[in-house]
């Protein structure tokens, strides 16, 4: 109750204030979008790699709390964000937004009448305060509210996280087909190459240094508009996938063995940047720095095994075992589509198999970035 009268209270305090310049909704209206896609591992990483970038836009404090909020950041709880909201009220809607979608994605026992609660909050605030940004998701939210109110039953037009939420309560007949009719996951490794032919000529850099000119370029050649929207999708893959690696190394160094090109050894990455990572062998006092391009591709196998073997066990405190297992398969999908990218057929296979085993649920999502189109 004390929430719904201090939103009550800001909302009011909307209309005296005028409009703000709300500068970082765009990126929190992103990491919300792939938090509803049911990709709350990449939603995090989003939120939490777009902090400074809103800093340097001069986001308010308010905007910077919600994307910590986000990232799932251990000094950003709910009730900091009600109150800091007294300096930003235009940005009391999307409050209500950012912890009902949260809750949906993070919570392992959802409660109907919470978060029908803070949909009808949004509603409110919404009306109290409206802007383009409110416009857009309004229609959503109605959605949402009648799936809340109805005890989270099964609607038609939910996103994927709401879709997936929803199932234990489905009746027969209501479950949400596969997008694509191949079977991936029993696809044989000849047939797979073979529904790769019209990608031959991808770029395949180094060091994963993707230069946007050379896609655009390669895409352009492909003969179906289907064909280009598909490849297109797996870019959006695969360039975040160095960026990627160097967040879960800054967060917990790399110990194993490493493979460059022309060796192998046994030490830990201690840290990594655009241009080099640094690698100490336990043996001698020196590091050693190598750059992307002195990588094996058998390395970038190794980290993802690495990091997403650690999330699969992961369990305990805020995130379920079952939401753990979903992190990890979204990462084996990331490494599956990398794999496909450069041609390691046999292992994109593999690791399209180990995400789906881990989290059944992403397949639907795994087949359909594989697709040929």
């Amino acid at each position: 109750m004390i929430r719904i009268v201090l939103l009550l209270i800001l909302s009011a305090v909307c209309f005296r204030l005028g409009a703000e310049d709300n500068k970082a909704l765009p990126m929190i209206s992103k990491v919300l979008n792939l938090y509803l896609e049911d990709k709350a591992g990449e939603a995090q990483w989003e939120a939490m790699e777009n902090i400074k970038k809103a800093e340097e836009k001069g986001a308010s404090k308010t905007e910077i709390l919600l994307l910590k909020y986000l990232g799932n950041a251990s000094d950003a709880k709910e009730w900091n964000i009600y109150f800091a909201a007294e300096k930003s009220p235009s940005l009391v809607p999307f409050i209500s937004l950012c912890i009902f979608v949260r809750k949906a994605a993070m919570e392992k026992e959802l409660d109907a009448l919470d978060l029908e609660i803070c949909v009808n909050n949004y509603l409110a605030d919404a009306k109290a305060f409206k802007s383009k940004e409110t416009d857009i998701w309004n229609p959503k939210a109605e959605l949402w509210k009648k799936w809340a109110a109805g005890n989270m039953k099964y609607v038609d037009g939910l996103p994927p996280l709401l879709n997936r939420k929803s199932r234990k309560f489905e009746t027969s007949g209501t479950a949400v087909k596969p997008s694509v009719a191949v079977d991936f996951y029993n696809m044989s490794l000849s047939d797979f190459k073979q529904s790769r032919k019209p990608f031959s000529a991808r770029p395949r850099p180094a060091g994963m240094d993707f230069d946007p000119k050379a896609l655009q370029k390669y895409i352009d050649t492909l003969p179906s508009k289907e064909l280009k929207v598909a490849e297109a999708r797996r870019c959006n893959y695969l360039n975040k996938t160095k960026k990627y690696i160097i967040r879960l190394l800054e967060r917990s160094p790399y110990t194993g063995e490493i493979k460059l090109k022309n060796a192998s050894i046994k030490g830990t990455v201690t840290m990594a940047n655009e241009n080099v990572l640094r690698i100490s062998n336990g043996n001698s006092q020196k590091n050693k720095n190598c750059k992307w391009d002195d990588l094996a591709f058998e390395q970038y196998i190794n980290f993802f095994n690495f990091y997403g073997n650690q999330r699969a066990e992961i369990s305990g405190g805020s995130v379920s075992r079952e939401e753990s297992k979903h992190f990890a398969a979204e990462d084996f999908l990331l490494l599956a589509v990398l794999c496909d990218w450069y041609g390691r057929y046999d292992d994109a296979i593999k690791y399209l198999k180990r995400a789906i085993d881990l989290s059944p649920k992403i397949k639907d999502e795994a087949y359909s970035i594989i697709a040929a189109f």
